[in-house]
């Protein structure tokens, strides 16, 4: 179905398609992308590794891996995993591939698909961030969604999804960046509104919603400030600063104050940048048609999920969403 997918679209040249173990005699040097097809069988790590070092042009590897792989220990995954730990291996290629990407420079994606199967009426696409949903997909939305990630889709750089096919006809290209949509931030959450003014949600959102998180008794483990944006409002964490320095701490800012640099003290603290510390982001949209979404927002590489309070506002939004639309 992919090849098929490429020769359709006449825009990328493939110079070999090949088993993994068959790669002896074909030149890797100027390949800028690898797509890994993985079967019922893991892929070896010590052998992708090995094939990534010998594409020197390296720009671009998708990983088309399996529904479970960072869920393994959970059913119905833990009865594919139990004889032959083919998740738990699988899950080890993914790493690998991500550690030597941030190493080398490379940009990657890691498409997580179910059992690969044709439905009659089962033409529609649902994607999710991460390792979500159990359920098949057909060959040719999998094969498309390789494409997307290569050519059309931003959002999929340097990250992983799932996908799987649900009812409905075959997307459009709008159908299929709305569906990319859902990576960016991740989203958390989307919902209709139905009939009901996206205008008005937003207001509703922005002038009552959002404001009760800042009050006192909101219940957050980790406070947050309201950031108001075109579509809705961001609900930037803030965590409260402890004034304590330990004794280690404090000799290093004394080696730095006697060498004149104390302004450089934090230089080599690990951690997110100070204005990252995450937070959820509502947006109120009147297009594709009147919906509401909530995102992650203001998040770096190295910033901690506050989940405690994620759950707690996520549960509320879902919850007083469905009451304001009842009460239009």
């Amino acid at each position: 179905a992919l090849m098929a997918k490429i020769e359709e679209r006449k825009a990328l040249k493939v110079s070999s398609c090949e088993k993994l173990l068959e790669t002896r005699g074909i030149n890797l040097e100027d390949t800028d992308t690898l797509i890994y097809m993985g079967d019922e069988e893991a892929l070896d790590r010590y052998t992708v590794e090995r094939l990534l070092g010998r594409a020197k042009k390296l720009r671009f590897v998708v990983v088309v891996s399996s529904l479970g792989t960072r869920r393994s220990d959970l059913f119905p995954f833990t009865v594919m995993n139990a004889f032959s730990g083919v998740l738990d291996k699988k899950r080890d290629v993914e790493l690998g591939i991500e550690e030597l990407s941030k190493e080398e420079g490379f940009s990657c994606t890691i498409i997580r698909v179910g059992k690969i199967a044709k439905k009659a009426g089962m033409d529609a696409v649902k994607m999710q961030y991460g390792d979500e949903m159990t359920e098949e997909v057909a060959p040719v939305s999998a094969a498309e969604a390789v494409l997307q990630s290569l050519m059309l889709q931003p959002a999929a750089l340097n990250t992983s999804f799932s996908i799987i096919s649900t009812a409905g006809k075959p997307p459009t290209q709008s159908d299929w960046d709305d569906e990319f949509l859902r990576l960016e931030g991740p989203e958390l959450w989307r919902e209709p509104l139905g009939t009901v003014s996206a205008a008005a949600c937003r207001d509703w959102v922005k002038s009552s919603w959002s404001q009760k998180w800042v009050k006192s008794g909101s219940g957050l483990t980790t406070p947050v400030e309201i950031r108001e944006t075109a579509t809705g409002v961001q609900l930037v964490f803030v965590p409260a600063k402890s004034s304590y320095v330990s004794f280690k701490e404090e000799k290093k800012r004394e080696k730095a104050r006697e060498k004149g640099d104390e302004d450089d003290k934090d230089k080599s603290d690990k951690g997110p940048p100070r204005d990252m510390e995450g937070g959820i982001e509502i947006s109120v949209e009147e297009r594709p048609f009147p919906r509401i979404r909530a995102m992650r927002c203001n998040m770096a590489e190295e910033t901690v999920i506050k989940e405690t309070s994620e759950k707690i506002m996520m549960s509320s939004l879902k919850k007083d969403v469905q009451g304001w639309i009842k009460s239009q």
